[in-house]
């Protein structure tokens, strides 16, 4: 590669001889190497009649993510795999495109697709495991699937009075904190392992959910512990207001 200094050389004997074999001659002997070629020596004499230098310009565009930036992302993520970069450009003050970049090519993070890959039937297996246990409550969220007539029904039956959601006997406040560990890990944790590969019938998805739950380590639930402890500290410290955590 030539330098800058031989560059300017090359464009200095041009200016003096208008002669390339002349050029090339000096540069062979002043600097032993093998000297440019015609279009080089052409091309470095027109930049610097254009520009007045020789120098490439700097490259414009964003400046690169900084370590420190990954590592904020890194951490973000870890603590809520659920996030969405629009989310995470909001909270961490980066770029949205520079957060799918780090995600993407510097972390290897892959994201995961929900898709509907066949209709549920009105099955549940989870409620009759649990709902012999004295003084356990239920409690879910107010979205339309939860809200069905048929739902609360059944809800009714199965935890009399103790069950908290939309119309349910024990009202959840719309705009309450969400501080339960099943929405901001269990279901997406278990939607991205279930849903890995095509599932083939029911029967296969309910084996499916029960391998993935009976596998989450220590170590994840200790992380989430810790999740739950700050978003705590968040609502603690805002004294109870509208809050978002992600």
């Amino acid at each position: 590669m030539t330098s800058p200094s031989e560059k300017a050389n090359c464009v200095g004997w041009y200016f003096e001889s208008k002669s390339f074999v002349k050029v090339q001659r000096n540069f062979h002997a002043k600097f032993n190497k093998p000297p440019p070629s015609r279009n080089s020596i052409l091309s470095w004499h027109k930049k610097f009649l254009e520009t007045g230098s020789i120098l490439d310009k700097p490259i414009s565009g964003r400046p690169s993510t900084s370590d420190s930036d990954v590592e904020r992302i890194r951490e973000a993520f870890n603590r809520s795999p659920t996030k969405s970069t629009r989310q995470a450009s909001i909270e961490l003050g980066v770029a949205r495109s520079s957060i799918r970049d780090v995600l993407h090519k510097r972390l290897h993070f892959k994201p995961y697709k929900m898709q509907l890959v066949q209709q549920l039937k009105p099955i549940i297996f989870a409620i009759p495991q649990i709902s012999h246990i004295p003084n356990i409550f239920w409690q879910q969220d107010g979205a339309p699937p939860h809200w069905g007539k048929i739902v609360r029904s059944y809800l009714d039956t199965q935890f009399p009075q103790r069950w908290i959601g939309r119309d349910g006997p024990l009202a959840w406040p719309p705009r309450s904190p969400d501080l339960t560990l099943l929405d901001f890990f269990l279901w997406g944790y278990v939607k991205d392992k279930v849903f890995a590969s095509k599932i083939t019938d029911i029967t296969q998805l309910k084996t499916r959910i029960i391998e993935v739950i009976e596998n989450i380590s220590q170590s994840m639930l200790t992380s989430t512990w810790n999740e739950i402890e700050y978003r705590l500290d968040v609502t603690r410290a805002t004294k109870g207001a509208h809050i978002e955590i992600w």
